[in-house]
């Protein structure tokens, strides 16, 4: 019975919301209005309703069809309307503009603690996320820590832009912040990447960029979807989804495919390319791990790895923690998907510690008491 509810009320809330996107109903805002969409949607959302419909007429669970019709019609309408300001619109509000010279997509922000900071904090987003993805939590708690934090697109990331991702743009953005972050402030500097995000840190290394420190969360050096995946598509089944959802809906987070765009989340690519595969060329061509066996790096690196993670194999995180060498601090947590550790307290704790550590007697820094 509860199969039947759940897979109506999915069937129904698809429907509703293929209608809205066709006849551009106002209020409805699970997706972005693209009438591409709504044909898409629609024949699930209907295929969906005809098959609860067969389990009706073979006497299955009546009332669990028209309960699941009714409770996919308030997912669709109702549940958006409630949902409180998104956290990310706190964090623009805090955030000061700051100018990437040539690289006006990058819509960079600084966000400063109340006080002097001891420490800036250079974050790298995700791949198929932007500047704000998830970051809300760790955002004020490096904040109260007395850091302070610069956010930006990456190439062909972030909504409005027009680049397009590839190698030599992926590293000239991260570049081009490192050269603005650093007029800015004299404080000591610690990129910290997550994902996508942490290969692009972990590449800065290998090539001998100024930074003070480094901390990477589920840093990915292959694109390697299998099975594991399926682990990730609970979203709401471990604690980071829940956080997720609070930025965007399930059907947002959806991969782009055919008509699906992902107009709140976009990533652009040269015309005829798929973006998972601009992602496994641009990974290839970093070339990493063994870059960074050669380039031997000196500066305090924190590598962080969930073994639930299944988008990043646990044997990556091992890898890159190896290629690193001794020098290096390797954080693995059983039970951490991929995103788990932007919320897990205990992961961000080890992150500020790390930090304090990492940058406590460089020039610039002055810790609070």
């Amino acid at each position: 019975m509860l199969v039947i509810l759940a897979l109506t009320a999915a069937a129904t809330a698809l429907a509703v919301q293929a209608i809205a996107l066709a006849t551009r109903l106002p209020g409805l805002h699970l997706l972005p209005r693209a009438s591409p969409r709504a044909f898409a949607l629609l024949p699930l959302g209907l295929s969906g309703l005809a098959w609860a419909w067969l389990a009706l007429q073979r006497g299955h669970h009546p009332l669990a069809w028209l309960g699941g019709i009714l409770l996919g019609v308030m997912l669709a309408t109702v549940l958006p309307r409630l949902r409180p300001l998104r956290p990310d619109a706190e964090v623009l509000q805090r955030g000061q503009p700051l100018e990437i010279e040539g690289h006006a997509d990058a819509q960079a922000l600084l966000l400063s603690p109340q006080g002097p900071a001891c420490a800036l904090v250079l974050v790298a987003h995700g791949g198929g996320n932007d500047r704000l993805f998830a970051l809300w939590h760790l955002i004020p708690r490096l904040n109260e820590r007395g850091f302070a934090v610069a956010l930006f697109n990456h190439a062909g990331h972030g909504m409005g832009g027009t680049d397009l991702l590839d190698v030599a743009t992926f590293r000239a953005r991260f570049d081009a912040v490192v050269a603005a972050v650093r007029k800015t402030s004299t404080v000591p500097l610690v990129a910290l990447g997550q994902s996508m995000g942490g290969a692009l840190v972990l590449d800065a290394i290998a090539r001998g960029v100024a930074l003070d420190g480094a901390v990477t969360i589920s840093a990915i050096t292959r694109l390697e979807l299998g099975m594991g995946l399926l682990r990730e598509l609970g979203v709401a089944l471990h604690p980071s989804g829940w956080q997720a959802l609070r930025h965007a809906t399930p059907l947002e987070l959806l991969p782009a495919a055919g008509p699906f765009g992902r107009a709140r989340f976009p990533v652009r690519v040269a015309a005829g390319r798929g973006y998972l595969s601009v992602f496994a060329q641009v990974l290839e061509a970093l070339e990493l791990p063994p870059r960074l066996r050669h380039a031997a790096p000196s500066l305090p690196v924190l590598v962080i790895q969930g073994a639930a993670d299944g988008i990043v194999p646990v044997a990556q995180g091992r890898e890159i923690a190896a290629a690193l060498g001794p020098g290096a601090r390797y954080l693995e947590r059983a039970d951490l998907h991929h995103m788990d550790p932007l919320f897990d307290e205990r992961v961000i704790d080890a992150i500020l510690d790390f930090i304090d550590a990492a940058t406590s007697g460089q020039p610039g820094a002055s810790r609070r008491p």
